[in-house]
């Protein structure tokens, strides 16, 4: 089911010890995937949420050969047998949470650090001064963005940009100069759309099954009556138009409900994913793990390579009422993206503690290094960065039952508006250490480092 693609291009550094090879007629993307991964040219000036305007050519390599599908049920279940009846109990009888690191310091590759100079920050919800006193002292000096325009108009570049919010959407950032600046054209990864075409096709076994429904048709949706998918548009935010859908009927009225808002001159569209029904929960509480995956993209053309990590903290979502299997209408018993309840974090609230952490850290990670493996050659920078990076926020789930780990998608507004009231300094340094770390090649502000290295893998460390 691994998708192998036949490419024209030469293949990068960090790909050449797996040479692509012919793939069997079965297996190569319908004419009809082809076309939606094909995509437009991008128009950045819709602000926010361009990074899902436009679709890039996907350019994959070949997997190697999974386990048989028992098999690796068996293992999974193997693994998680000692956390279900932990995880399966609401807090007070599983114990307290316990709070430890997910891994001890790994090897990481290394790098130079990068050579101090210009910055601007320009942040909504993340701490610039956190950030000032992480780079001052490297002797990196901070600009305001009216004196990083006289630098553009002087010919200069500023060398480091960093931005979050609705920042994002200032158009004085689009043609400034930069040596590297926190936005790159990722759609294939930040459009769910897009990315569940790409894994439906190359790496199915990392998302729930799914569909994508447009105005006209269905792609083949079936939905029994009482068996639960959850239907989410494109384009929506914050759960907007996500509902459990429970029949062929309501299917039929979310697809008519689908709206150009969502599209921005495509055809509407949405992806219906089959409902996990016995989901990890925390608290008595459906759960979401919502962790920072950081992209780098070095150089442009021919010669640019693409590398990524992993933060090893995160956050966690819970539903507003408790789970209940059924009673598919209320919301708020199956939204779990909420982060309102209480000031969940990932590792240290996870069920089961610090050896359950380990295992779904090392999962995600290697879901990542999928994801990375079959995006590294549709993401770049923009055309006026030398380099770019971004901290997305990468949304999982886990079955209760055999401990496997999902991906659910992938965010370019990866919740740091939810930092001004959870935790927001120490979330803040997250991210922003993840910069300092990964990004900008400084050493480990802890005791070891606060990411891992998913993409490219099988390299010396």
């Amino acid at each position: 089911r691994n998708c192998r693609v036949s490419i024209e291009a030469s293949m990068s550094e960090s790909a050449a010890d797996s040479q692509p090879t012919a793939a069997p007629e079965q297996a190569r993307p319908s004419k009809r995937t082809a076309e939606a991964l094909e995509g437009t040219d991008t128009d950045r000036d819709s602000g926010p949420t361009s990074m899902e305007d436009g679709a890039s050519t996907v350019v994959t390599e070949p997997d190697t050969a999974s386990k048989p599908a028992a098999k690796r049920r068996a293992v999974e279940r193997s693994e998680m047998s000692s956390l279900t009846e932990t995880t399966a109990k609401p807090r007070d009888e599983a114990g307290p949470a316990v709070a430890a690191p997910v891994a001890s310091a790994a090897a990481v590759r290394i790098r130079p650090p990068a050579p101090p100079g210009t910055v601007l920050a320009m942040f909504e919800d993340l701490r610039e001064k956190q950030f000032r006193d992480m780079l001052e002292p490297k002797g990196w000096t901070f600009v305001r963005i009216e004196e990083a325009v006289r630098m553009g108009r002087a010919g200069k570049k500023v060398d480091l940009i960093v931005v979050d919010g609705n920042h994002n959407a200032d158009k004085r950032l689009y043609n400034l100069r930069c040596g590297s600046k926190s936005r790159i054209d990722a759609n294939v990864i930040t459009n769910k759309i897009e990315l569940h075409l790409l894994l439906r096709e190359c790496a199915p076994e990392l998302i729930p099954q799914c569909w994508i429904v447009t105005k006209q048709g269905l792609g083949g949706a079936q939905v029994e009556d009482g068996v639960p998918h959850i239907w989410r548009p494109e384009g929506g935010w914050k759960g907007d138009g996500v509902m459990v859908i429970t029949s062929q009927e309501q299917l039929l009225k979310a697809q008519d409900s689908l709206r150009p808002k969502y599209a921005r001159g495509r055809v509407p569209r949405a992806v219906l994913s089959r409902y996990l029904e016995n989901p990890l929960i925390l608290d008595d509480r459906k759960l979401n793990v919502r962790l920072y995956y950081v992209l780098v993209v070095e150089g442009q053309g021919d010669q640019k390579r693409t590398r990524a990590a992993l933060l090893r903290e995160g956050m966690i979502g819970v539903a507003p009422k408790p789970y209940k299997n059924g009673n598919w209408e209320d919301k708020d018993v199956h939204d779990s993206r909420t982060l309102k309840i209480k000031d969940y974090r990932f590792p240290r609230d996870y069920p089961g503690g610090a050896e359950a952490a380990n295992i779904f850290f090392d999962r995600a990670a290697d879901i990542l290094t999928t994801v990375s493996r079959h995006t590294e050659r549709s993401v770049k920078a923009y055309d006026e960065s030398d380099n770019a990076f971004e901290m997305l926020g990468c949304d999982f789930m886990v079955d209760a039952d055999t401990g496997r780990v999902w991906l659910i998608e992938i965010n370019f507004k990866p919740g740091h508006q939810q930092l001004v009231s959870h935790e927001q300094d120490s979330l803040s340094m997250v991210v922003l250490g993840g910069i300092y770390e990964y990004v900008l090649g400084y050493p480990p502000l802890g005791d070891s480092p606060c990411y891992k290295e998913v993409w490219p893998v099988g390299h010396p460390q």
